[in-house]
């Protein structure tokens, strides 16, 4: 219980157990805390290689721990010796370590690879290396979580994938996608092609911050109109693509309107006559490109953009 960090009674206030304490691992500290002054304890958890951040503490260090554990009549319980939990007597400490560091130290090769969990995707290093020495043989496995490279990588995914302006996909995140949006399993597949109108005349009057405002303003209403599982890119200045996934021509013509509607009522777009335009197309078996299926769309929206026209004079 007191290596799971469960110890007395737990204080709802400080968010913490009464009979644990607290050593926190920083940077700052090496991850490797001062041994505390004014506690005594009667089991000492040390968790080296620090996890997940892979540091140890030098020889001289792991004394001090020894000689605290001895002063208190403490028991240290530690894995340094090949991975599996054990509690060791505070004699046998400095034998554990030593094993452990005349492995790392060793020339043996030391076998790396990468592994991912399956239920949620997270990253680990695996890193295996021989034990071999007069008294103890064996392997030393090493497993890292690789949590801040994943966050890394993540956040470069986003900027490659993602627009800036909007927060919704852009045309880089669909053309890597296709694949797998055009698939039987996700038939009728439709697609919506939505273009703003009028937003020149904002630009030109208000300042492109203005109509940056109204360019997301309608991204918000585009996807108000779409269900949770359809994707929306914004693939160009003013325009919007809109997937709908398992979605018949009906679905399509449906949602088309609802985004024409709630564009054209909206309060801040009715005194500049700000509208959008939608035209939709529907793949109903496998043989055309996505591409193809995006012109076609393209094709309708303008007509529709014609027709809104006619209807203003």
């Amino acid at each position: 219980n007191a290596m799971a960090g469960r110890a007395g009674e737990y204080d709802d206030k400080s968010q913490r157990w009464t009979q644990l304490h607290y050593m926190p691992c920083t940077r700052e500290n090496g991850f490797a805390p001062a041994i505390p002054e004014g506690v005594r304890a009667d089991l000492i958890y040390l968790c080296f290689p620090n996890n997940p951040t892979g540091a140890v503490i030098d020889k001289q260090h792991l004394q001090a721990w020894v000689d605290y554990a001895n002063e208190h009549g403490a028991d240290i319980y530690n894995q340094a010796k090949d991975m599996n939990h054990q509690l060791v007597y505070r004699s046998d400490v400095l034998q554990h370590y030593s094993v452990f560091e005349s492995t790392l130290t060793s020339q043996q090769e030391i076998s790396r690879q990468f592994i991912q969990q399956k239920d949620n995707g997270q990253l680990f290093l695996l890193q295996e290396q021989p034990i071999n020495g007069e008294r103890h043989k064996g392997q030393m496995m090493m497993i890292i979580p690789l949590t801040s490279f994943q966050n890394f990588f993540s956040s470069l995914e986003d900027k490659a994938f993602r627009d800036p302006l909007c927060n919704c996909y852009n045309s880089h995140y669909l053309e890597y996608k296709q694949k797998e949006i055009l698939v039987q399993d996700k038939l009728p597949l439709s697609i919506l092609m939505c273009d703003l109108d009028n937003l020149k005349t904002i630009n030109d009057l208000l300042g492109h911050h203005k109509g940056d405002e109204y360019l997301c303003m309608c991204h918000d209403e585009i996807r108000a109109s779409v269900r949770n599982n359809d994707i929306v890119f914004r693939i160009g200045g003013d325009e919007f693509l809109v997937i709908l996934q398992r979605a018949p021509a009906t679905v399509a013509q449906s949602i088309a309107k609802k985004i024409e509607d709630r564009v054209f009522q909206h309060k801040e777009f009715q005194p500049h006559k700000i509208g959008i335009s939608v035209g939709t197309t529907t793949l109903t078996h496998l043989g055309k490109g996505l591409e193809e299926c995006i012109q076609e769309a393209d094709k309708a929206m303008y007509a529709r953009k014609l027709s809104h026209k006619q209807e203003a004079i």
